[in-house]
């Protein structure tokens, strides 16, 4: 137990004093120290516990975590564990740690389902504050992924191609209405994934559709029937 300060859970915009429970998922189980001085000199209330070197290990948990803090260097696997962990412990709040170096882009990261990226050698001065945002339902990453959220640069023709994906063509039917050759539409495809920060076709669409009004545009483009509606309309 760390301190007798007071911790502060959200529901919603509604904040409630209590003593918040952390794991630590870190192979050096001395990051649990790290950890727990990072919460209590902010005044954190925290009951902090070693969740596992690799793996979240609810099981040997005294309480049922509200935050999980996840350490390591290898991102894919972090991912894996943070999809892993949201599925056996819904509701769950994820930071990930990341050793300084290491900058991936903010989406992938973020739609991964962590609340938050902390760099490991600011670790001390910078937890706390994304533990806070995460219970109140806002993301944190460092500056240095900021740039993961910059509206790509996408040409017309990657914009169209873009468009038909989310309406659910195929690549054979994207390639017949555009008048291009599959292997083309496959190449667009390659280089939109790599842009926008995505593994697979599904998680493409899912970015698009999750963003905003004033996202969504810069990589589709404008709406079409949105302009011939404002047309009929005049």
């Amino acid at each position: 137990m760390v301190g007798a300060a007071r911790g502060q859970l959200t529901a919603g915009a509604h904040w409630v004093a209590r003593t918040i429970a952390v794991a630590v998922v870190a192979a050096d189980p001395r990051h649990v120290a790290r950890v727990r001085s990072a919460l209590a000199r902010e005044g954190l209330a925290a009951s902090v516990e070693h969740g596992g070197g690799e793996r979240l290990d609810a099981g040997a948990l005294e309480r049922r975590p509200d935050v999980v803090v996840l350490v390591g260097a290898d991102v894919d696997r972090a991912l894996a564990e943070g999809h892993a962990a949201h599925r056996r412990l819904p509701g769950l709040h994820l930071i990930l740690v990341l050793p300084a170096g290491v900058a991936p882009d903010a989406r992938h990261v973020l739609g991964g389902g962590f609340d938050g990226v902390v760099l490991e050698p600011d670790l001390e001065r910078t937890l706390a504050l994304a533990v806070r945002a995460a219970l109140s339902g806002q993301l944190t990453i460092p500056r240095a992924m900021r740039h993961g959220f910059e509206p790509p640069a996408l040409s017309h023709r990657s914009r169209e191609i873009l468009r038909l994906v989310v309406a659910g063509r195929t690549n054979g039917e994207i390639a017949a209405e555009l008048y291009l050759s599959k292997s083309t539409v496959a190449r667009h495809l390659t280089v939109l994934f790599r842009r926008l920060g995505v593994r697979s076709r599904s998680e493409l669409v899912g970015l698009v559709l999750g963003a905003d009004d004033s996202m969504r545009p810069m990589l589709v483009g404008p709406d079409p029937s949105a302009s011939g509606e404002a047309e009929r309309g005049r």
